[in-house]
């Protein structure tokens, strides 16, 4: 398996690709110490892999938040094959070491040296990944050549929406007219109100059936009065 060509880009400030050589320089002292047999230093030649390693993922790490979203993914997928690639290796050296006097221990260093020749494509793999995202988005590699703020397509979005405040709406003043209009009670809500009767009580209800029954008793006195003062005309006419 060979390596991808590397792209053509200014590596000014380009710690990723700084990384990079330096995961495969370290892979490539890892390999002449297992074809010599130096079964004492695989120890410290798998530690020293392991800490380009961790730089390498650092220095990604410090760009990804200035990558757009849609680039995340495919930094996270070669982020977790890197780290598989790295746990892979250290089983392959346990082995080596473990069989290293014995007569397997050619084929537990061709296993450990493939585990690490492994590694080093997929750290080639992560730059290439760094590299098209810096293609597709001029920001992003203006960001990294000379440590410029970038403005990415998500902080626009927010930005705008930030800015962009709600106009509040203005209630239309209503004229005299108007306002009488709303004021006014509807016919329909006048015809609904019932005029409210005098309640009487039975104490002070007026005796009605009294003054009807009362008015014969009074054309009777009136009769008496008439006839007596007719019999006191005829007195007097007698005694002159």
């Amino acid at each position: 398996m060979e390596p991808t060509p590397t792209a053509d880009l200014d590596r000014s400030n380009d710690k990723v690709y700084e990384c990079t050589t330096s995961v495969v320089k370290a892979v490539m002292s890892l390999s002449q110490g297992v074809q010599q047999s130096q079964a004492d230093q695989y120890l410290e030649l798998v530690r020293r892999v392991g800490m380009e390693l961790r730089a390498l993922l650092s220095s990604v790490d410090a760009l990804v938040p200035v990558f757009p979203a849609l680039a995340h993914r495919e930094v996270e997928m070669a982020h977790k094959v890197l780290s598989k690639d790295m746990g892979e290796l250290v089983s392959a050296m346990k082995l080596a070491q473990n069989y290293s006097t014995t007569t397997l221990d050619a084929e537990y260093r061709k296993g450990m040296l493939s585990a690490a020749h492994i590694l080093a494509m997929d750290a080639k793999n992560l730059l290439d990944v760094i590299d098209s995202i810096r293609i597709r988005y001029p920001d992003v590699n203006t960001y990294i050549c000379t440590g410029m703020p970038v403005r990415t397509v998500q902080s626009d979005v927010v930005e705008t929406e930030r800015d962009v405040k709600p106009v509040p709406q203005e209630t239309p003043s209503l004229g005299s007219l108007e306002r009488q209009r709303k004021m006014a009670v509807p016919c329909s809500a006048m015809s609904n109100v019932m005029v409210q009767q005098p309640i009487y009580s039975a104490a002070t209800k007026p005796p009605l059936l009294s003054t009807v029954s009362g008015a014969p008793v009074l054309q009777k006195a009136a009769n008496k009065l008439s006839s007596a003062t007719g019999s006191l005309a005829s007195s007097n006419t007698t005694d002159s």
